[in-house]
């Protein structure tokens, strides 16, 4: 069964061979991260909760970090996000792999 993305103005659902969705944090188990979430989501009339899901399309690089210095760490491309920022993230995203691979 297709997963709703709960971000605002996101009206795709997940299911597709290419989707990927993310469960929001719990927060028992990630609470700093579950807070991140929910702020850069910004929901006012609903508060996301640990049954809710985001479309890959809102991670830089596509994917999920459970590192809290990794950009994708917290979703960041949302409807609301200007693209100078989007370009921003992806080259902070770039320099943090290859970094990495140092």
């Amino acid at each position: 069964m297709p997963k709703s993305c709960c971000a605002v103005g996101c009206a795709n659902r997940g299911g597709g061979r290419s989707d990927r969705c993310f469960r929001i944090p719990a927060e028992s188990t990630y609470p700093e991260q579950c807070r991140q979430w929910i702020a850069a989501i910004r929901r006012k009339n609903r508060v996301p909760d640990d049954n809710s899901w985001l479309r890959s399309d809102h991670f830089i690089g596509g994917d999920c970090s459970k590192d809290e210095l990794c950009p994708p760490y917290v979703p960041q491309t949302f409807s609301h996000t200007r693209t100078p920022v989007k370009r921003k993230l992806e080259r902070t995203l770039e320099a943090y792999e290859r970094q990495a691979k140092m």
